[in-house]
């Protein structure tokens, strides 16, 4: 099996300095990563965390950047919203016997970490996922195993599973909000529930700035013909502001 690296914290936070407004959050973040590293509790059962806020205030984001600093690849993407229906679980676990595509040997989503099991894996827009998948991903927080109906046990006990919810909720009423979405006993199976932050007008018009930087550098790279102004119009940029809606990032 693969061996844990020792992560470059200074490197990971200078990668994750271009998050606007998530300051916090992101140290927050990083204080569970490190402690899970020094690895002074041996564990049975993956780290979880649900990130929690908006949609666009970089839940995502730093989840890949994350992934990619810690285990030099990309994360385990899993779109809830593509397992909304109960059926749909046999894409995590493969279909049971006498079924249709139980003899199939496609590779299932957690089959790579029998090879490399220090990974970390994106359950995004978790609220999305049937009933019964989220269920499936209860008992993986409780266990740290995941049995497939092809015959073999998944250890996740040396990933790290972090899920996202674009509900927006405020940071006092935290665990009723998310009640709305998700089984009680669900909640409480995440060791670390973050709240992001939602973005200020000001904020939103620094990631608007600097977007507009990187993409004009790129785009004069590529063609000295077109002539992009060096920043953007201050009335354009008022008319951003004016129109920025918080609640949708």
């Amino acid at each position: 099996n693969a061996e844990q690296e020792n992560t470059d914290f200074d490197a990971l936070r200078q990668k994750l300095s271009h998050i606007k407004g998530q300051d916090d959050v992101i140290d927050q973040i990083l204080r569970v990563i490190r402690n899970h590293e020094k690895g002074l509790f041996p564990r049975k059962k993956p780290v979880t965390f649900l990130f929690t806020g908006t949609s666009g205030v970089g839940k995502t984001e730093i989840t890949r950047i994350i992934a990619e600093t810690i285990t030099g690849k990309k994360p385990i993407i899993i779109n809830m919203t593509e397992y909304s229906h109960s059926t749909a679980i046999n894409n995590i676990i493969g279909s049971s016997a006498g079924f249709i595509g139980s003899d199939s040997k496609t590779e299932l989503p957690f089959d790579c970490l029998e090879s490399n099991p220090y990974q970390i894996i994106l359950l995004d827009e978790f609220e999305k996922g049937h009933k019964e998948v989220q269920r499936l991903f209860m008992r993986v927080f409780d266990e740290g195993l995941l049995q497939t109906n092809r015959g073999t046990t998944v250890d996740f006990s040396k990933a790290i599973i972090i899920a996202t919810t674009n509900a927006a909720i405020s940071k006092t009423t935290e665990v009723e909000e998310l009640k709305k979405w998700f089984d009680a006993e669900l909640i409480n199976r995440f060791e670390h529930i973050i709240n992001f932050n939602t973005i200020s007008a000001d904020t939103y018009i620094d990631i608007i700035k600097d977007i507009y930087a990187t993409e004009s550098a790129r785009i004069s790279k590529i063609s000295h013909s077109i002539n992009l102004k060096p920043e953007i119009d201050p009335d354009d940029l008022q008319k951003m502001r004016d129109e920025y809606v918080p609640d949708f990032g």
